[in-house]
């Protein structure tokens, strides 16, 4: 028998695929896209009414042996049935497309952006430490270029003054040189040097302007390499914040995937779980119909307390094959309801609980001996054993349908409980 995976509404691949093929081959006018979409699901739910299949739009075990031809299902035992849902139990297991998705998020976690590094950082704090520890401004003419150059030009115009001054006092005295002369010629030379003195404030002026331009142009650049740096960051920003983007989608699209899939998965387990909650049901009123039938024709059977019946009846396999398919509460519930309905005794159940079954306690609370029956009754006018054996040797009539004395206990207990 072929296994089957359960399909359903937003189920997809090849195996939709398969399905849609066959629905189409049995005369459904239907799309091959391999999604199992709302057509798919109604051909589905026809073809099960049509074929006296459960009629949900999942294609079970049962839809897809039948349009398979997996033998005949319209032959199939409930047994049959029962046996193939418990062998197509669904089972999650991740798809590719999930698998792939988990990878690709993964490969985005791992590439996570490093922390931001500027490549003008050096740069940007040696200018501000040269502006911030920038000595004040001071001025010293000596050191200045442009006062040397005045003063060179002023020493040789004085000079000059000086020798024409010098000349013109000569000529007045016939050309004979003087103290006047010197002291009119040192005048002349003062007063020309007088005008290196009164640019001063002109050339600190331009010193300090010259001073004032150096601090702007260095606050110039330290403004463009951080406008550049500024930039850098920005961009790199935007990468960080592009990649949480795509972090965030790729982990919603898995997550979504997954919980589709998983969902998908526990939509196919509830409907496994129905369907075989039905065949299992079924399976227990043809047993009970069967018990019934065989009490009819072969009695309840007759037994001991200890090893197990010499004759014990067809209701009894019946009920011990059932019973073996069942945890130990289930049985125990089973045995009591078997034993309560009369189909088998409350010996054959004791027995089958502890010896065929293994288990470590009684199935059920009815007597075994005449004073546990008047303990659990108070009522002390039944046959003791040896009267019942007695009475019964002598063939009085009511008794012949008791197979032994626990038969009896328990068939007048289970009469004081209805």
């Amino acid at each position: 028998m072929a296994n089957y995976t359960n399909l359903s509404s937003g189920s997809s691949g090849d195996e939709v695929k398969k399905l849609q093929e066959l629905l189409q081959a049995s005369g459904y006018s239907i799309n091959i896209d391999g999604t199992y979409g709302k057509s798919t699901e109604d051909a589905v739910k026809d073809y099960q009414t049509k074929n006296s299949l459960e009629s949900n739009g999942i294609a079970d075990a049962a839809l897809q042996a039948a349009l398979y031809g997996d033998n005949d299902v319209s032959n199939w035992t409930t047994d049959r049935w029962l046996t193939e849902y418990e062998d197509n139990k669904p089972k999650y297991e991740q798809s590719q497309a999930v698998t792939d998705a988990a990878n690709t998020l993964a490969q985005y976690e791992a590439n996570k952006p490093g922390a931001y590094t500027s490549q003008y950082s050096d740069q940007i704090q040696s200018l501000l430490d040269q502006i911030l520890n920038r000595d004040k401004f001071s001025y010293d003419f000596n050191a200045d270029p442009l006062y040397q150059q005045y003063s060179q030009q002023y020493q040789r115009s004085g000079q000059m003054a000086m020798m024409d001054t010098m000349g013109q006092a000569a000529n007045l005295t016939g050309g004979y040189g003087n103290s006047y002369a010197q002291t009119v010629g040192q005048q002349a030379y003062q007063q020309n040097m007088q005008g290196l003195n009164d640019i001063l404030p002109e050339l600190q002026s331009a010193a300090y302007s010259a001073y004032d331009a150096e601090g702007n142009r260095m606050n110039e650049n330290l403004g463009t390499l951080q406008g550049l740096d500024d930039s850098d960051y920005s961009r790199y920003q935007n990468d960080v914040d592009q990649y949480y983007q795509d972090l965030s989608y790729y982990y919603n699209k898995h997550n979504d995937m997954s919980e589709s899939e998983y969902n998908r998965y526990l939509n196919d387990l509830s409907s496994w779980e129905k369907d075989r909650a039905y065949w299992y049901s079924k399976q227990q009123d043809e047993s009970a119909l069967a018990l019934a039938a065989a009490k009819t024709a072969g009695g309840s059977g007759s037994g001991s307390g200890g090893p197990r019946p010499a004759s014990a009846s067809k209701a009894y396999d019946a009920v011990l094959k059932n019973a073996r398919l069942m945890s130990e509460s289930d049985a125990k519930s089973y045995l009591e309801r078997m034993v309560n309905g009369g189909y088998i005794t409350a010996d054959e159940a004791a027995y089958a609980y502890q010896v065929e079954l293994g288990r470590t306690s009684g199935t059920s609370s009815v007597p075994k001996t005449y004073q546990e029956y008047v303990s659990a009754t108070g009522n002390a006018g039944i046959l003791s054993s040896s009267e019942f054996t007695a009475r019964k040797k002598a063939g009085a009539s009511g008794l012949s349908q008791y197979s032994s004395y626990q038969d009896y206990l328990a068939q007048k207990y289970t009469s004081t409980k209805k």
